[in-house]
């Protein structure tokens, strides 16, 4: 398997654990959790594997904070499906709008879960964004240490 994507699977994967758990409480903390898995994934990638220089360890680490990024958008959307089966089965009010009941109409039902999902994918793309450039930045700090090429002196 490609190292960009092996790595950012891996921090993708500890990130969306975190996302998951922290989110189920607070419910938004995917941004945050986006930006340090996507700068481990830039930073593992660009440690092992051997560039150049420092941009195509930063390339290589964007990719792998995007991958990165991508696994906790699924966890943000699964963990905010979470909150909203919660809400709507334990009564909570809000402080705006009304939770479909369970005698709700199908569009209700659809309009309350799509809006929250859509609103979970938005983060998402936060979380890629974010991860992307985290493990662009990660990568050029990490990577890119191979010796320069000697210069000719003038005369």
């Amino acid at each position: 398997m490609n190292p960009q994507i092996k790595n950012g699977l891996l921090a993708g994967a500890v990130g969306a654990v975190i996302n998951f758990c922290v989110s189920l409480i607070l419910g938004f903390c995917g941004p945050l959790v986006g930006l340090a898995a996507g700068g481990a994934a830039g930073f593992l990638t660009a440690r092992g594997g051997g560039f150049a220089t420092k941009g195509d360890a930063a390339k290589a680490g964007a990719i792998s904070g995007a991958v990165a990024g991508a696994v906790v958008l699924v966890a943000q959307v699964g963990a905010g499906i979470a909150n909203l089966i919660y809400i709507q089965v334990s009564g909570t009010q809000l402080p705006f709008g009304s939770v479909p009941g369970a005698g709700s109409s199908g569009s209700e039902m659809a309009i309350f879960y799509g809006t929250g999902l859509l609103t979970g994918v938005c983060i998402g793309i936060v979380d890629i964004v974010v991860g992307a450039l985290a493990g662009a930045g990660a990568g050029a700090l990490a990577g890119g240490n191979a010796p320069a090429a000697p210069s000719q002196p003038s005369m």
